[in-house]
């Protein structure tokens, strides 16, 4: 039997919450294979009930007030995700995996 999970595992092994949110929101769309690909933001919304904004990072015009004004208000009154889309080396040579949220 294997040891290691697929997907979603937290750091410490003796912890599940994290596979079993996983296995539970893979369950209410079928299965694992629907959790492939997508947006961060329609996870988001299914388990905050909240309501999904969008940004695209050519849309703004003034990134340093991004992190300084909305990066401030994370995980106070909003919740952010990010998303590459595509395939970027530039972005994976600082740790950031193309095409992954």
């Amino acid at each position: 039997m294997r040891k290691s999970l697929y997907f979603g595992k937290c750091k410490d092994e003796r912890k599940t919450w994290l596979p079993l949110l996983e296995k539970s929101y893979a369950k209410i769309h079928d299965d694992y294979k629907t959790l492939d690909g997508g947006f961060p933001s329609e996870g988001n919304e299914v388990l905050t009930g909240g309501v999904t904004s969008i940004l695209f990072m050519n849309d703004i015009l003034d990134v340093e007030k991004l992190w300084k004004v909305e990066m401030q208000r994370v995980n106070k009154e909003n919740l952010m995700s990010c998303i590459i889309m595509r395939a970027d080396p530039s972005a994976e040579s600082h740790g950031v995996l193309s095409r992954h949220a």
